[in-house]
């Protein structure tokens, strides 16, 4: 997965925010409470609808006591094998909206799906990967860098074979296993049937 782009609207600090991101490492440098966190924090709710603390928190406070902001929006672009996507979740009062577009070659975005759970377990099928893996090996939260490597050795083993799809192969290898095992039993059961034969003959021959 490749996210190309971010846009925020109202979402905590982010009054109105795009990052447009290139290829390569891309590093964000800002002073404490800039909003750097948020970036991450945003795409963590945009992907699975994670999010720590309150609903109502993610939403910008007005600079200004008369001013009432109600809503709040989350776009993001992004590439995965070869394929672009855009998805977009918020929130406008008490209800909440999700879409995820599938982005054609003419950069038009078709509608694949909407509301929230159907968007989410899309996302899920298209990245290969539920919510907690992403939230705890994909990308770390501020203050909890710590919490892969607390974790026992039989879970980040569990983790990351289940990030690198490992499981699957070593589920694939025992079904592997048992054909290669099937065929050997059959391959020693003609082996012995040839040297009955062999056996049978050279007591006719005799």
């Amino acid at each position: 997965m490749i996210i190309n782009q971010i846009k925020l609207k109202n979402f905590k600090s982010h009054k109105n925010t795009t990052i447009n991101l290139e290829q390569g490492i891309t590093v964000i440098i800002g002073s404490n409470g800039a909003g750097k966190s948020s970036i991450l924090e945003a795409i963590s709710y945009a992907l699975f609808k994670k999010f720590n603390g309150k609903l109502e928190n993610l939403i910008r406070n007005p600079e200004h006591a008369d001013d009432i902001i109600n809503e709040m929006e989350i776009t993001i672009t992004f590439t995965h094998e070869t394929k672009k996507y855009k998805i977009t979740r918020g929130r406008k009062g008490n209800t909440s909206h999700a879409k995820l577009y599938k982005i054609n070659n003419e950069e038009k975005p078709i509608l694949e799906s909407q509301t929230d759970k159907i968007v989410t377990n899309d996302i899920q099928k298209i990245l290969n990967i539920d919510p907690d893996s992403f939230l705890n090996a994909v990308y770390i939260k501020q203050g909890e860098i710590t919490d892969l490597i607390d974790k026992t050795a039989s879970e980040r083993k569990e983790l990351i074979s289940k990030l690198l799809n490992i499981d699957s192969l070593e589920k694939a290898w025992e079904q592997i296993k048992d054909i290669i095992k099937t065929y050997e039993n059959k391959k020693l059961e003609i082996q012995l049937k040839e040297e009955n034969l062999k056996k049978q003959k050279e007591t006719l021959q005799k």
